[in-house]
């Protein structure tokens, strides 16, 4: 049984159309996440300034990209405690190497959530910003 030409071009145009819309759909899906440092901040200011506003409307801020200044209260193994109440997890703990407790730094980092039982907001993804 012998396909005629245009049955032939027929079954291209449609693999053709089949492998482009696989393809889109591949890229779309698994296309990398913005990084934290390519995304424009939506609060930047002090970190006990910021605690104030979590606290009126914490879903408002849920996976928001924010830029705190504050003390560093404690030094973890993969993050830093701001202000006694802001957990800032970095990707690379290397970039805790440099701090300090006690000193004053500025994280950029993405929101997580906020635990209004212990009063702890929680950021990952952190940077720290150089001034």
């Amino acid at each position: 049984m012998s396909l005629s030409k245009k049955s032939k071009i027929r079954i291209v145009v449609i693999l053709s159309l089949l492998v482009i819309t696989a393809c889109s759909i591949y890229a779309y899906v698994f296309k990398p996440h913005d990084k934290v440092v390519d995304i424009t901040s939506e609060y930047i200011g002090s970190a006990n300034d910021f605690m104030v506003k979590i606290k009126e409307d914490a879903k408002l801020w849920n996976s928001k990209i924010v830029t705190l200044t504050g003390e560093i209260s404690s030094l973890e193994a993969n993050g830093i405690i701001l202000e006694n109440n802001i957990f800032c997890q970095f990707d690379n703990a290397s970039e805790t190497l440099n701090l300090q407790k006690g000193k004053t730094t500025t994280i950029k980092g993405h929101i997580i959530g906020y635990d209004d039982l212990f009063d702890e907001l929680k950021l990952n993804q952190c940077i720290i910003q150089l001034p």
